[in-house]
Parts: structure tokens; C-alpha cells; sequence
């Protein structure tokens, strides 16, 4: 019967999976999609180059998705991920930015978010240290997960930490 996972279906043996071309086409426009930076992210990238830690920003990843910045912290390549308004309902982070964040895992990427209400508490009143403080911490954190994970990814035999860099641009400040 149909939907049964994929062992029936029209179309050649292909079954209910898409084609190389429909997918081939879809990630072509998955990637193409147009990238913009907000102030938020400027003034992030900003505080990253001021940390010396020369991000590389709009990262384009094996699977299509961009990071908003690559840095090299503590010996561990972390994503940067700035988080505005609308990756959240509430408070509740949106469908789209927990897949992104789901799949970025899977590929061995670790990220650090930095959501837009915790960015402007560390920036107000304009204190540079209060700034690298935060993203330090943000940092930290995501370190932490990086050296847990790690090992159980080892003890699975699986992929661990990285994934292919494909584009980037480095962030002068």
C-alpha cells in the first residue's frame, strides 16, 4: 500500500524518495538564498575581531545552511549563530532555527547562540569588556558541550567535531 516507507511508489524504482535532479535543484536554491547582516550581527562580529579572534562570517557549510561566523576558540572551530527576533516565538525558539540547530549538530558543528535579548543586555551601556565577557562566556559554553561530545561521538565510531568550510569572508575590526 502507499506510505509505507518508501517501498512502493511510482516512477521508476525512485519509490516516494526525490529525484537527484529535484534534490540537486533544491539545494541550489537552499543555497542561493539571499544572506543579509543585521546591525546585531555587525556589532557581534565587531566584538569577535576586538576578542582577536579574526571571524569569518557568512559561512557556507556542506549542507547548504551559512553560519553567521566561524572562530577558532580554545583549539575548537565553533559556529557563531546571532539570533535576532525572528528565529523566536516568545521566547521559544522558531521550528526553523531548531533544525538548523539539529542539523548543524549532526554535521559535527558546535554553535553558539547569541540571542538578541541577551545582546543587548550585554550591550547596554556600551562597555567594550562587558561585550567580550558575554561572547567569552557564550564561548565557554559552547567549548564545554564540544569536549563531552566529542568523546561520545569517538565512541560511536561517528564523525566528531568540523565539517568542510566552503565559503567565508574574514571580519576586520
Amino acid at each position: 500500500g502507499g506510505g509505507g516507507g518508501g517501498e512502493e511508489g511510482g516512477g521508476g524504482g525512485g519509490g516516494l524518495l526525490p529525484s537527484p535532479e529535484l534534490l540537486r535543484r533544491a539545494k541550489e536554491a537552499f543555497v542561493s538564498w539571499p544572506v543579509q547582516s543585521s546591525q546585531m550581527q555587525r556589532q557581534v562580529g565587531e566584538a569577535l575581531a576586538l576578542m582577536g579572534l579574526s571571524p569569518h562570517e557568512e559561512v557556507l557549510v556542506e549542507n547548504g545552511y551559512s553560519l553567521d561566523f566561524v572562530v577558532e576558540w580554545r583549539g575548537q572551530r565553533l559556529g557563531v549563530e546571532v539570533s535576532g527576533p525572528d528565529h523566536f516565538i516568545g521566547s521559544s525558539p522558531c521550528g526553523a532555527h531548531l533544525l538548523k540547530q539539529r542539523q548543524m549538530r549532526r554535521l559535527g558543528w558546535r554553535v553558539a547562540d547569541v540571542p538578541y535579548w541577551e545582546w543587548v543586555e550585554a550591550t547596554r551601556g556600551g562597555e567594550r569588556q562587558r561585550r567580550t565577557a558575554y561572547l567569552a562566556a557564550v564561548l565557554e559554553a559552547a567549548t564545554a558541550s564540544v569536549v563531552g561530545e566529542q568523546t561520545e561521538t569517538r565512541d560511536r565510531g561517528e564523525r566528531g567535531v568540523g565539517g568542510e568550510l566552503s565559503e567565508s569572508r574574514e571580519v576586520s575590526g
